[in-house]
């Protein structure tokens, strides 16, 4: 889960200013927000294929028992087969209970970098709108504070609608 600070977003002399980074605003030539949603539907596949691998499991483990003499109470199988699933469940509630986070990228003429991510689509979209007011309008000028989820520097590979990972630095 990412940790929450605040940071300063600002343009001042034709900078762009997010943090400690800085981006010259006649460099970038796009600024966009990327939706980060959390994969619910992978979640829920690795869920119930967790249930069936444990479920099976559980069953060979009953059957064997029978075949090789153990002295097993199946009452302790389907037992650690309910504590397994409580587990299997506990993961995909996580997973499935996370936030969708936006991300300010900026666009320069080398890659596209992630600056900031926040859970506020608003806050987000604010930032890029006063960005490309500043790449047309030389005097522009904002400063704004506010509460991020991370603050990046990552550079994204995107080509077309396909995101095809990130490089940390």
């Amino acid at each position: 889960m990412p940790r929450n600070s605040t940071i300063e977003v600002k343009v001042h002399r034709r900078v762009l200013w997010v943090g400690g980074e800085a981006y010259p605003v006649q460099n970038i030539a796009r600024a966009y927000t990327m939706a980060l949603r959390p994969r619910r539907g992978l979640a829920l596949a690795q869920f119930l294929r967790a249930v069936v691998l444990w479920t099976l499991l559980a069953a060979a483990a009953m059957v064997g028992s029978d075949y090789v003499d153990l002295d097993v109470d199946r009452r302790l199988i389907v037992a650690a087969l309910c504590v397994v699933v409580l587990i299997s469940a506990v993961q995909y509630l996580v997973r499935v209970l996370q936030r969708t986070y936006y991300a300010l990228v900026i666009e320069t003429a080398g890659t596209p970098r992630t600056a900031l991510v926040s859970s506020d689509h608003g806050e987000v979209a604010r930032i890029v709108h006063e960005v490309m007011k500043a790449i047309g309008d030389p005097n522009a000028s904002f400063s704004q504070t506010i509460t991020t989820n991370n603050h990046y520097g990552d550079k994204i590979t995107q080509l077309g609608s396909q995101n095809i990972g990130k490089v940390a630095r």
